[in-house]
């Protein structure tokens, strides 16, 4: 399988599984949405992640087709408004539990949480992929959208405290290490309570991944590497494509314009004090933590995102010409390139230094 860098985050190992699982085809709860082959390389907790290329332009081909059919995209916000709704409802009455959970509990609500996950499913990358349809949409639908597009973010991080609630309640008195049990997969969680692995497994995978590991998803299967993780990377480092030789990438543009200026690269573990007037920003996406530095930037490129995203807000505030949702702009340039941002046709080109 051939792969493409989609996008750097921090997530954990335990939140990411399930995040792939529910939007395996077979879980999906957008039909138009799902993914066949996805990998995880992370090291010290950063997680790049990639994805099958294919995947990307079938979702968007599956999704234009219904797109603009009439109340499509009401009923939509509908469904994921109501899932958004089931992952706030939560924590199932734990806290109001005074006496200890018995295992079979526990395994019970691992279970509930799973399924609404699964519920919400393809709301995950609803909004992003709506911004490279041709949607039609109202003014009142962009801010419906808008709305649900910040809540679902809150709403499945909540879902993932809450694990980490259960489980650092439930295992307060035993040998485990890292009680949130993060970089676990909830089918490895589930064997621990059914007593099928043991703390002495637990802490030692634990403590691998934490380090570094490969997660593979194929076939609607994962499979997790943490020994020989060089030379396993090696092994699947071919089948990545980083596009080194690319001159020009193209995504969607906010805000009509043409500047050029030197290239600065930031992500979520960097921290610049101050960016220059005549820098570019390239990231893989833009947060509010962020807000910043992006004042300053005099254009802002980024790898994923679409018009109801962060950066797209942004953009339109402080008038910030943009180039969103190129996939590879953090891999085809670099601190220092000197590169000219069409926003009037979404092109990005490197220009001679």
């Amino acid at each position: 399988m051939k792969l493409v860098k989609y996008i750097t985050r921090n997530y954990k190992l335990r939140d990411h599984v399930l995040i792939v699982q529910s939007l395996y085809k077979k879980n999906t709860s957008i039909p138009e949405i799902y993914y066949k082959n996805v990998a995880d390389i992370s090291v010290k907790g950063l997680m790049d992640i990639y994805i099958d290329p294919l995947d990307l332009e079938n979702n968007i081909k599956r999704l234009q087709k219904v797109i603009n059919q009439p109340g499509y995209i009401s009923s939509k916000i509908k469904e994921g408004e109501l899932a958004v709704k089931n992952l706030y409802n939560l924590p199932l009455n734990l806290k109001k539990k005074n006496r200890a959970l018995n295992k079979k509990e526990i395994v019970k609500i691992i279970k509930v949480v799973k399924k609404k996950l699964f519920e919400f499913g393809g709301f995950f990358e609803f909004t992003h992929y709506i911004g490279r349809t041709d949607a039609k949409l109202s003014s009142a639908q962009i801010k419906r959208l808008g709305i649900f597009h910040n809540r679902r973010k809150d709403a499945f991080l909540n879902n993932f405290n809450f694990l980490n609630t259960l489980f650092e309640k439930t295992l307060k008195d035993t040998k485990i290490i890292n009680k949130k049990l993060n970089f676990l997969t909830v089918e490895e969680i589930i064997d621990y309570f059914n007593g099928k692995i043991d703390e002495n497994y637990i802490n030692r995978e634990q403590g691998k991944r934490m380090k570094r590991y490969i997660c593979i998803y194929s076939n609607q299967k994962e499979k997790i590497i943490t020994n020989n993780f060089s030379k396993e990377f090696n092994t699947i480092k071919g089948n990545i494509n980083t596009n080194k030789n690319i001159e020009s990438i193209k995504g969607s543009p906010i805000n009509k314009g043409v500047v050029r200026g030197r290239v600065k690269i930031i992500n979520q573990n960097t921290i610049y004090k101050k960016i220059t007037k005549n820098n570019i920003i390239v990231t893989q996406m833009s947060t509010p933590e962020m807000t910043p530095l992006l004042r300053n930037a005099k254009a802002l490129i980024t790898d994923e995102g679409g018009l109801l995203c962060h950066a797209a807000i942004f953009a339109r505030e402080f008038k910030i010409i943009t180039i969103l949702g190129t996939k590879i702009a953090t891999q085809v340039l670099k601190d220092g390139d000197l590169i000219e941002v069409n926003a009037n046709t979404g092109i990005v080109k490197k220009l001679q230094k």
